[in-house]
C-alpha cells in the first residue's frame, strides 16, 4: 500500500531528506517514490507540523477489493548537522491515526501509531552518494470497527538507503534517492498490514 498523498505533503512541506524517509518506512510507502525535502542542513529548533491526508486505492491486489484511506499525523522534527563535513542528521517524532475502509461494504478498521527516530549514520561515499542509514522505533496498532485489537507492530527498526548528494554532500534538498542498499532489519512485533486488513474489511 502506498501512503503517497501523506508524503508527497510531507515533500511539500519543505520537511528533510531522512524525516521523509522515516515516515515512509513506517507507512509501507514504495522507496522509489520518496523524493526529497527543501530543508537546509543548517541546525534548527524544534518544528511541529499537522498532516492530513485521503486517498483511494486497489488494495494488496485483492480482486475488485477497493480501500479509502483517511488520517492524521501530529508530529515535530529538528535538524543538526555532525562532522567537519556538516552532514544533516534529522530527528522525527510522530503519533498518527488511520482509517481503512472497504468503499464497497462500508467495513472499516483504524491503526493508532506513534514513532521516533531518524538519521543514525551519514557516510560519505566519495563517489557523489551518501549512504544514509535510517534507524527509528515505532509503535502501532489495528482496531477493528468493534473497538477489538487484530495486531501490533512494535520495536526498533533500521534501513540503509543510497542518496546521489549532487555536488552539495552538506545540502540535503537536492539529494535524490537511489536505492535501498541492503534489506531492513527489525527487533520486535511485525505484523503484515496487507494480510490483516484484507481478514478485517475484505
Amino acid at each position: 500500500m502506498q501512503r503517497s498523498t501523506l508524503f508527497s505533503g510531507l515533500r511539500r512541506a519543505g520537511r528533510s531528506r531522512a524525516i521523509t524517509v522515516t515516515a515512509a518506512a513506517l507507512a509501507g510507502l514504495a522507496l522509489p517514490l520518496i523524493g526529497t525535502g527543501a530543508a537546509s542542513a543548517a541546525p534548527s529548533h524544534w518544528e511541529t507540523y499537522h498532516d492530513e491526508w485521503f486517498a483511494e486505492v486497489s488494495f494488496c491486489s485483492g480482486p475488485g477489493l477497493t480501500i479509502s484511506e483517511q488520517g492524521f499525523a501530529d508530529g515535530r522534527f529538528r535538524t543538526t548537522t555532525r562532522g567537519s563535513d556538516g552532514l544533516s542528521y534529522d530527528v522525527d517524532r510522530a503519533s498518527f491515526t488511520d482509517v481503512w475502509t472497504n468503499v464497497a461494504t462500508g467495513e472499516y478498521a483504524t491503526q493508532v501509531g506513534s514513532y521516533q527516530g531518524g538519521t543514525h549514520q551519514v557516510t560519505d561515499n566519495s563517489d557523489g552518494t551518501l549512504s544514509v542509514v535510517i534507524q527509528y522505533t515505532r509503535n502501532l496498532v489495528i482496531y477493528n470497527q468493534d473497538g477489538q485489537r487484530i495486531s501490533q507492530d512494535t520495536g526498533l527498526f533500521a534501513f540503509e538507503l543510497l542518496f546521489d548528494h549532487a555536488g552539495t554532500p552538506a545540502d540535503p534538498s537536492d539529494d535524490v534517492f537511489l536505492e535501498q542498499v541492503g534489506t531492513d532489519t527489525n527487533t520486535g512485533l511485525t505484523a503484515d498490514l496487507c494480510e490483516v486488513l484484507v481478514e478485517a474489511i475484505g
